[in-house]
């Protein structure tokens, strides 16, 4: 071979690293994710705020009521839930109105209610920092053999 060659030896711990990557069974870590999230979410109902924090508009039948906005009957908070398909997460609501809450939009008769955005929905730096933390864990786990 003309030129200049490098021939590197010794990496049978990095080839096992990489092998035991690839084979991860990442539902644990989709269970940690989709449970700190889901449990996010239903925070949000309490505090009443978006992912981001900022509050959501009081409804008025929280304000004639002293109540909390989104929570009359809670069918909508109840309605959450995550399911692991293969590798993915999924999280959402069955519920269709979710979609008008989370964008805002018009609802009722002839879309002449204006409904205000009420983000439950959404992915802030909070929300990262879950699943990052939730990632290191399982990466710090799995590779523990790694470890003297």
């Amino acid at each position: 071979m003309a030129g200049a060659s490098l021939n590197i030896t010794g990496l049978t711990t990095v080839k096992q690293t990489f092998n035991s990557l690839q084979s991860l069974d990442v539902n644990d870590l989709l269970i940690d994710i989709g449970e700190a999230y889901h449990d996010d979410v239903l925070a949000r109902f309490d505090s009443e705020q978006a992912p981001d924090g900022t509050k959501w508009k009081k409804s008025q039948r929280a304000i004639d009521t002293g109540d909390k906005t989104m929570t009359d009957s809670a069918i909508l908070r109840g309605s959450f839930h995550y399911e692991i398909a293969g590798k993915q997460l999924l999280y959402g609501s069955p519920e269709v109105y979710l979609a008008v809450h989370n964008f805002g939009g018009f609802a009722g008769k002839r879309l002449a209610t204006k409904i205000p955005q009420r983000e439950v929905i959404g992915i802030s730096a909070r929300q990262l920092r879950i699943v990052d933390d939730a990632a290191t864990n399982f990466l710090n786990e799995a590779l523990s053999w790694l470890k003297p």
